[in-house]
């Protein structure tokens, strides 16, 4: 291993996080697909936590905000429950773009990702 690529693994990766508020109703907007193929949906929210979680069998995708910070973590009967950017679905280009973009361009890329897979997510 060179000396360049120790410190690329070793580099942290720094995630963008704005202070764009994100409200509920985007949210269950953007991921209505889900609830229209047979996704049962629960919410939570916890202080400034926030947890939106949509399950059909052995697939499950939950999008989290801790007060401004925006996560993801999927599951299919293909792969374990995994975040977002752990997963098999995605590649390096996309980790790259996640973490460099807004919270909004995130849950687009997200929502993207799950229609390009909607074999995987059994969307109809």
């Amino acid at each position: 291993m060179g000396l360049f690529k120790f410190f690329r693994r070793n580099k942290k990766r720094s995630c963008i996080v704005n202070d764009t508020q994100i409200d509920q109703s985007y949210i269950e907007n953007r991921f209505q697909f889900l609830v229209n193929s047979g996704y049962k949906y629960k919410f939570y929210q916890k202080n400034w936590e926030r947890e939106f979680v949509y399950s059909l069998q052995e697939c499950c995708v939950e999008v989290y905000f801790d007060g401004y910070a925006f996560d993801c973590v999927i599951q299919t009967k293909d792969f374990p429950r995994s975040n977002i950017t752990q997963n098999p679905l995605v590649g390096e280009y996309f980790k790259e773009r996640f973490f460099k973009a807004t919270n909004i361009q995130r849950i687009d890329m997200v929502v993207n990702l799950l229609y390009e897979n909607a074999k995987t997510f059994l969307l109809k």
